[in-house]
């Protein structure tokens, strides 16, 4: 996958070019996004991500909503693994 777009805010650099990869030790927590938006609301984003309990690094919109989702997406597969082990099922 491959993404060109003209920066909107900060700098020009490998680090900030997408797409962004969300890696887990989970298959099926891995997530990839890339985008073609300018959000305004980044310093926002990271606040709801502070608040519950992340500690982002980065402060590029793309990033931000990456780690949002991917937040919602671990959130989803655990309780999926929880209601699946104690319905008996393994692996």
């Amino acid at each position: 996958m491959g993404h060109l777009r003209y920066g909107t805010s900060g700098g020009y650099s490998l680090s900030v070019c997408h797409p962004f990869f969300r890696r887990s030790s989970w298959p099926t927590k891995n997530l990839m996004l890339a985008g073609n938006f300018n959000m305004t609301n980044t310093k926002e984003l990271n606040e709801s991500l502070i608040a519950m309990g992340q500690h982002p690094i980065f402060a590029t919109d793309t990033q931000a909503l990456l780690e949002k989702v991917g937040y919602h997406l671990d959130e989803a597969h655990d309780n999926l693994y929880r209601y699946l082990r104690d319905e008996g099922h393994d692996a």
